[in-house]
């Protein structure tokens, strides 16, 4: 079953940012990223990838989409955080294939010390953030 709550959030985060805003100034969407085409991606500013690289399969779908919305640079911006799982290098790899950023990479950004794992409660001092230029 997918959740809507991660879109709830982002939703109230846009609120409480720009509460003057119309609604119909912002959208999200749902993507299978294993199963997904470039066109999937159409028409978005920004494609936000927050902690899905815990799987390698998904994280190397995720770069290839992400790297295909991206090249010729003309594509939407992207926030693609991760706080070190195992797909990480399959993502940088599936990206920078389908992008020619070869230079991406995650860059470490601290936490607050209250911040925690959502899998296993361990402390999460940093998550990384793509930098690709």
């Amino acid at each position: 079953r997918k959740s809507s709550r991660p879109l709830r959030f982002l939703r109230a985060a846009r609120a409480a940012h720009a509460p003057a805003a119309s609604p119909e100034a912002f959208d999200t969407k749902i993507v299978d990223v294993c199963a997904a085409a470039e066109d999937d991606l159409a028409g978005f500013d920004v494609v936000v990838a927050a902690d899905m690289l815990y799987d390698r399969e998904v994280a190397a779908s995720l770069g290839s989409l992400l790297g295909a919305a991206v090249a010729g640079g003309d594509g939407p911006d992207l926030v693609v955080c991760d706080p070190g799982r195992r797909g990480r290098d399959d993502f940088l790899d599936a990206f920078a294939a389908a992008s020619g950023f070869l230079d991406a990479r995650f860059v470490e950004r601290s936490v607050p010390e209250h911040c925690t794992d959502v899998f296993d409660g361990s402390r999460c001092p940093a998550v990384g953030v793509l930098l690709y230029a």
